[in-house]
């Protein structure tokens, strides 16, 4: 799957680790509802506005894209519903942390990673 960056999401759902890199198709799903640039401005600006159920949309479009499932009563794995996720996050099955390596994955989506951190700050500069 390609993605616009290189950083692979690992996920934990229903005690499985799902490695989320969406293609250009699943990042236009996540934008049928949610405005990437908008989410992740609201990320970097003012975090306490960010609205809830737009990251667990994001969260539901990875995990979908993931091949994320859920096991119903009757032991039968099922594909994972938006519901799904905003149930798990709203009863606590689903960790705060993930929804903070959401956010973080999004804004580097949208405005690109950082520099290196290994990298040293004056590399690539000319001495004077």
């Amino acid at each position: 799957m390609e993605s616009v960056n290189e950083r692979t999401l690992v996920i934990e759902w229903d005690g499985e680790e799902y490695r989320c890199l969406p293609d250009f198709a699943v990042l236009m799903r996540i934008e049928e509802r949610v405005l990437l640039h908008q989410l992740a401005s609201t990320i970097v600006l003012d975090a306490a506005k960010i609205p809830p159920t737009h990251l667990q949309w994001v969260m539901y479009c990875l995990l979908h894209a993931a091949g994320a499932t859920l096991v119903d009563q009757r032991g039968r794995a099922r594909a994972i519903t938006a519901e799904d996720v905003h149930e798990a996050v709203k009863h606590g099955r689903l960790p705060i942390s993930a929804m903070s390596d959401v956010a973080t994955w999004l804004v580097s989506e949208v405005f690109g990673t950082g520099p290196d951190d290994g990298a040293a700050p004056d590399e690539g500069k000319p001495e004077a």
